[in-house]
């Protein structure tokens, strides 16, 4: 038997959950209503649309090449890959505090370790819901995040009609 190879992990990565709502409860828990896994059936003709659409967006980045702005960027199906539905600027607001904010935290938690968590990630949030959005056709809803040069995915939903009205686009 051989050994596996390991992968490097990649200096951006992240993710999108998709569902009906996101509620905030006490406790600061976070909850995902109506969760997607990787379809939405809609039970309706296309155009269809949406009473609400909500994503949890993340993003990692390494501490060392970390960017604080970036522009997410989601595109519906039938977008061009060049010109997205719906385009924001994300990140933090003051240039620098969540690397400062991140760091105090991991020297109060692991005073042993100052100096060697140099290579590991910051992960920004961001939660979207979308209320009225029309889907015109089948196809995959895209997030996207624009980080410097580089175009990071984040997600992909995949947006099929019913067996119903499979026939009637």
């Amino acid at each position: 038997m051989t050994t596996p190879t390991l992968l490097p992990a990649p200096d951006i990565y992240g993710y999108t959950i998709f569902c009906d709502d996101i509620r905030y409860e006490v406790g600061g828990k976070v909850s995902f209503m109506g969760s997607y896994a990787g379809t939405m059936i809609l039970n309706s003709p296309f155009p269809a649309t949406l009473p609400m659409l909500a994503m949890c967006i993340t993003i990692a980045q390494r501490k060392r090449i970390f960017v604080p702005s970036f522009e997410l960027r989601i595109f519906l199906p039938g977008d061009p890959d060049e010109i997205p539905s719906i385009q924001a600027q994300a990140g933090e607001n003051a240039h620098g505090a969540i690397v400062a904010a991140a760091a105090a935290e991991t020297d109060a938690l692991h005073p042993d370790s100052q100096g060697l968590i140099e290579d590991g990630y910051i992960a920004l949030n961001n939660h979207l819901r979308l209320g009225q959005l029309v889907i015109k056709q089948p196809g995959v809803l895209k997030v996207r995040a624009l980080v410097g040069d580089n175009m990071v995915r984040l997600g992909g939903l995949l947006i099929s009609p019913s067996l119903q009205f499979a026939g009637n686009n």
